[in-house]
């Protein structure tokens, strides 16, 4: 049976956010070179989407306790 993963291994929505901005990934948006993948404003449903199931995943495993 797996294991729970510890809340230590896991990021939280603005973690991911910032590890956007750490990482600073080459991006064309409509052929227009993005600066900050994670302040992109036509990339912020996809980005919010994604940081909410790192939201969503810590707090069942902090309930999972």
């Amino acid at each position: 049976m797996n294991a729970p993963l510890s809340t230590a291994a896991l990021m939280s929505g603005q973690d991911f956010r910032e590890s956007l901005r750490r990482s600073r990934p080459t991006v064309y948006v409509d052929g227009r070179k993005v600066d900050s993948v994670a302040d992109e404003r036509a990339l912020q449903p996809g980005i919010n989407a994604i940081a909410l199931t790192y939201d969503h995943a810590l707090k069942a495993q902090s309930n999972s306790y």
